[in-house]
Order: structure tokens, then C-alpha cells, then sequence
């Protein structure tokens, strides 16, 4: 597997990692918001798009299928492969979590000394007045919602990266060659169809 394949899954995975662990923290109870934690959410939303983009390009580049890449995927270290479920599972979990428990307030601001929310649960959708507890618990669960969501797919991509990755090492896999060793322990991955 080539370098760039390993720096792409490291940078989406290690961001993946940190946003996953940041959103753990806001969901606990008692947690109010987690200062930084909105300006590590935009980051991770500007680049989830780029590389997941990327990490689709690389998995059409290397011809990958459904079978492909299943069994690429289990020629990764046991410990990747738990980590990718690990963030993959707590990214998505996280999310369906914060949209399950959120209460109806959502957007929270502070103006003028005064906590607002917009209030969704009422038939007027509308700017409210709230107390500050009830701001903080807003605060809170936008920030689960805007750091889960794109931590999944940062996952998902260093998983395709690494795929695309262990697809590359052999050239039958995407169609054309004769089949190389694996790294230098005389093996011939499993999805090398001689």
C-alpha cells in the first residue's frame, strides 16, 4: 500500500477519532458544551467532503466491487479494522443519538444577556426566551449533532482509502498483471484470483 493511501486514512481516521471522542465528552451528562469544540466541527465538515470524495475516487479508480473489497478489507490488521468499526459505529450511534434525545430547541443564541432558542415544538415555530440550563442543553446537543454526522464519514473514507490501498497491492484485483506477493511474507492476498 502506498504512502498517500496511509496519509489519507490517517488524517480522516485521526480527525475522525478526535471529533468522535469530543462528541463522546458533550454527550455525557452534566456536560454543557465543550469549548473549541464548534470550531473542530467546521473543520471537520470542511474537509469530510474532500476526502470522502477522495476516498470514492480511489475505491472506482482501483475497480473495487462489493466482494473486492470485503475481502481487502479483512487483510487489514485486525486492530484498523476494529477502530474503523469502533468510529465508523460510534459516529453514526452518536448521531442517531443527539436527534433522538435532542429536545425541540434548536439555533441557541444569547442576546443581550438573555438565552433564545428556536422552538420547535409547538405549532408556531418560533424564537423563544429559555432559561440558561435549557440553552447549555441546546448548545450540547447541536454540538453532538454537527461533530457525530461528519466523524462517521470521515471514518467511512479512511476505510475506503485503506481499501483502495490493499486493492492496489495487486494488479489482478483491478485487472491487469500477474498476481505480486503481500508484503513480503510470501502470501498472495486472498482476493488475487490467479
Amino acid at each position: 500500500m502506498g504512502w498517500t493511501f496511509k496519509l489519507h486514512a490517517a488524517v480522516a481516521g485521526g480527525l475522525s477519532a478526535l471529533m468522535v471522542a469530543v462528541a463522546a465528552v458533550t454527550a455525557l451528562p452534566g456536560i454543557t458544551a465543550v469549548p473549541g469544540a464548534h470550531g473542530l466541527a467546521l473543520v471537520g465538515i470542511a474537509c469530510v467532503f474532500p476526502l470522502f470524495l477522495a476516498g470514492q475516487v480511489r475505491l472506482l479508480r482501483a475497480r473495487c466491487t462489493k466482494a473486492t473489497a470485503w475481502l481487502a478489507l479483512l487483510c487489514l490488521p485486525v486492530a484498523v479494522r476494529a477502530a474503523l468499526v469502533v468510529l465508523v459505529g460510534g459516529g453514526f450511534a452518536l448521531s442517531f443519538l443527539s436527534i433522538a434525545f435532542s429536545a425541540d430547541l434548536q439555533e441557541p443564541e444569547v442576546r443581550d444577556g438573555h438565552y433564545y432558542a428556536f422552538d420547535t415544538s409547538r405549532g408556531v415555530r418560533t424564537t423563544v426566551e429559555v432559561s440558561r440550563g435549557r440553552y447549555e442543553s441546546a448548545l450540547a446537543a447541536e454540538q453532538l449533532v454537527m461533530l457525530a454526522g461528519p466523524a462517521a464519514f470521515l471514518a467511512v473514507a479512511a476505510g475506503a482509502a485503506l481499501v483502495a490501498g490493499e486493492l492496489g497491492r495487486s494488479p489482478v484485483a483491478v485487472g491487469g498483471g500477474a498476481p505480486r506477493r503481500a508484503g513480503g511474507g510470501g502470501e498472495t492476498p486472498p482476493y488475487v484470483q490467479a
